[in-house]
């Protein structure tokens, strides 16, 4: 687990849901939350990106001492703007990062070991693909890869 990071996004805009994501409630749990609990117990850190004037979200204690808080350096810029910020956050130690938006609801713990398992050596990205339709914001890569 010391090897693995998360670059949660949860800076977007939600033009189209019209409030701000993160802070949606499902089961009494906002999506940053649930997500948080999701990427506890597969990652050493956690960089949770946000936009230039989002509040930060009210988080539990437990997910602290892993948790750091980004912001992007540029406003609407689209998920990009905050993995290139979020990747100085993260430990050089840190030899895999996920990258995950936090409107996931039905990710799960289990989706993410599966990734780690699918990361063998000769491979960089492992991603999701829905109707052939490649998720790069629900990936799992290589440090090296978000570096180039």
């Amino acid at each position: 687990m010391e090897h693995f990071a998360a670059i949660l996004l949860a800076g977007g805009e939600s033009l189209r849901m019209g409030k701000n994501k993160a802070s949606m409630l499902i089961d009494g749990q906002t999506l940053l939350e649930r997500t948080l609990s999701i990427l506890d117990p597969v990652v050493s850190h956690i960089i949770v990106m946000l936009n230039p004037h989002q509040l930060i979200p009210p988080v539990q204690r437990s997910f602290a001492e892993k948790t750091k808080f980004g912001r992007d350096s540029r406003q609407k810029q689209g998920p990009l703007q905050g993995i290139a910020d979020g990747l100085p956050l993260i430990p050089d130690n840190i030899d895999c990062v996920f990258v995950v938006t936090c409107d996931l609801p039905y990710l799960t713990t289990e989706w993410l070991s599966s990734m780690k398992a699918a990361l063998v050596e000769e491979i960089d990205v492992v991603h999701a693909v829905d109707e052939g339709i490649t998720n790069p914001l629900l990936a799992l890569y290589r440090r090296k890869v978000l570096l180039n």
